[in-house]
């Protein structure tokens, strides 16, 4: 069960405190049980009984985490997509230090094995994704390029619903002919992810109508 769907919010999530996320959670569980199954196909009890075990066991380890005194997760750090570097990602654990919505600011805690970008102690940006069992490193120009796309379908093999690299480095890698008028009416496209090898079907809004 995706992360992201236990600690989804529209309001700021007190971290440290247990009780409040367990309280949030439980007054939208009908609305993400509703929204799982009508974005999956799965079967409703299914949804739930999946959605029961995977808060309970959120909740039992944020419990251990704050008697270590902060609230760690895990994070896929990366150096980008196949397109832009052969290094793969890495589940790297992460502190985190604020955050709202699903925007979150952490301090990088393991020491990456290959990655050249990011290192330990490195802070980082990273959001938690509508779909795919891991939060997701991203860039200031990832989350300034968001509003302009919006996913298809999710990855094929891991699930998660969220690039490693920006809209417009993958475009000028893979349609380096394009235009920017040609793009101003809209592209679907798909690319692949360095984590899984899986692919996404990614649709760039349209901003032009003649």
């Amino acid at each position: 069960m995706p992360l992201a769907i236990a600690v989804v919010s529209h309001k700021h999530l007190p971290l440290k405190d247990p009780k409040n996320i367990r309280d949030d959670l439980s007054s939208r569980r009908t609305i993400l049980e509703n929204w799982i199954v009508g974005n999956s196909g799965i079967k409703v009890d299914k949804v739930r009984t999946k959605v029961t075990a995977f808060w309970n066991d959120l909740i039992d380890r944020l419990k251990h985490q704050k008697s270590e005194g902060f609230t760690k997760m895990q994070v896929i750090l990366h150096d980008g997509g196949p397109l832009k570097t052969d290094r793969q990602p890495q589940l790297v654990w992460v502190r985190v230090i604020g955050g709202t919505n699903e925007l979150f600011s952490g301090v990088v805690l393991d020491k990456p094995a290959q990655l050249r970008t990011v290192r330990k102690g490195s802070k980082i940006s990273f959001l938690l994704p509508k779909s795919g069992q891991y939060a997701l490193q991203i860039s200031s120009k990832y989350l300034e390029e968001r509003p302009s796309w919006r996913l298809l379908i999710p990855c094929n093999q891991c699930g998660l619903s969220e690039l490693l690299d920006p809209p417009s480095e993958l475009i000028a890698k893979l349609f380096p002919a394009m235009t920017s008028e040609d793009l101003a009416r809209g592209l679907t496209f798909t690319t692949r992810r360095g984590w899984c090898g899986g692919g996404l079907v990614v649709r760039i809004k349209r901003n032009h109508w003649p």
